[in-house]
């Protein structure tokens, strides 16, 4: 429990201690993931989870210089292996829950165009939901499992903020969230070993409201 309201105020902070008008908003977009190999021998083949939609939703606040916020995100997308002519697929979904700092160029809420740098990080749930089976194709490499585990996320980015009327806005940015392998969900077989980092680049637009 402690661990878990810890985990609550870390992610809160940058929002809550800049807080002089909010704004939330909602995102969606496209995330394509590379990074994450399985070796065996001589012979390796790549894992991970398939190329996939997202949405979600975001709660801050921007100042001058500085901002902060909390974001919510699910992403679509199943678990896989893939050695040689063997692939195969497990449905999966995660949930990626990060705070965040953002940094932009052009001082002043009023602004109409904003550029600007984000870096934070959070918490990705990974949960197998497909249907288990004893063997697969490449279960040799790696099973694919229906369990979950939580793993820390880094990310960081570019983006463009707009100002849309009086209180509207408009975003486009490209993330990139970083991850550990999976060690459950994705699980290297005996003899097996899963290497790298899982790299989600993730090109997202949204539109949100201040207040």
């Amino acid at each position: 429990m402690r661990v878990r309201l810890f985990l609550i105020a870390a992610l809160a902070a940058p929002a809550v201690l800049m807080a002089q008008s909010f704004e939330i908003g909602g995102a969606g977009g496209f995330a394509v993931q590379r990074g994450t190999s399985v070796e065996k021998g001589a012979v390796s083949g790549t894992v991970g989870f398939k190329d996939a939609p997202l949405a979600g939703a975001w709660a801050g606040e921007a100042g001058r210089r500085w901002g902060g916020e909390v974001r919510y995100l699910y992403r679509w997308g199943d678990a896989r292996v893939e050695v040689g002519s063997e692939k195969y697929s497990f449905a999966a979904r995660q949930h990626i829950v990060t705070g965040d700092l953002l940094f932009f160029f052009r001082s002043g809420k009023e602004a109409p165009v904003r550029p600007f740098v984000v870096f934070g990080g959070g918490v990705r749930r990974a949960e197998g939901t497909g249907q288990p089976t004893a063997f697969h194709p490449g279960s040799q490499y790696a099973a694919l499992t229906r369990t979950s585990e939580t793993l820390p996320v880094g990310d960081f980015g570019l983006g463009v903020r707009f100002k849309a009327g009086r209180s509207g806005v408009f975003r486009v940015e490209v993330r990139d969230y970083l991850s550990p392998k999976t060690d459950n969900v994705i699980a290297a077989a005996p003899g097996a070993k899963l290497k790298g980092l899982m790299h989600d680049v993730v090109v997202m637009a949204g539109i949100g409201w201040v207040f």
